[in-house]
């Protein structure tokens, strides 16, 4: 089982009908209580492609939630593909929503990169 759903009994990726974005819900059970969540997940970390362009141009929205998800996508698309100077452009932009969340998002890709590795 995948360390990272452990204890999970349910895990689902859903898209949404109308806007596309995609969720993971999980189910869990442990103690006597149930959680559901529903977490909105990145097209590469679905295993789906990401709208490159649009992500750009979610890049100069107003809604800091937007430009965040925006980083996110593009990050993960560019590190999947070995574009590294792409990310570290994200990872260095002035804006601070953009940089913090392609930061994160770019210590996230690393550390399941570095799991999937010693899995083999």
């Amino acid at each position: 089982m995948d360390q990272t759903l452990r204890g999970v009994l349910q895990a689902t990726v859903i898209e949404c009908p109308i806007c596309r974005t995609l969720y993971l819900y999980t189910y869990t059970c442990g103690f006597g209580e149930h959680d559901v969540e529903l977490r909105r997940m990145t097209p590469t970390e679905a295993g789906h492609e990401p709208d490159v362009d649009a992500c750009k141009r979610d890049l100069l929205s107003a809604h800091d939630d937007t430009r965040g998800h925006a980083a996110q996508c593009l990050t993960e698309h560019y590190l999947s593909r070995d574009m590294t100077d792409e990310a570290d452009a994200l990872t260095g932009s002035d804006d601070a929503i953009t940089r913090s969340y392609a930061e994160a998002s770019k210590r996230f890709y690393l550390y399941h990169k570095e799991l999937d590795a010693g899995r083999t």
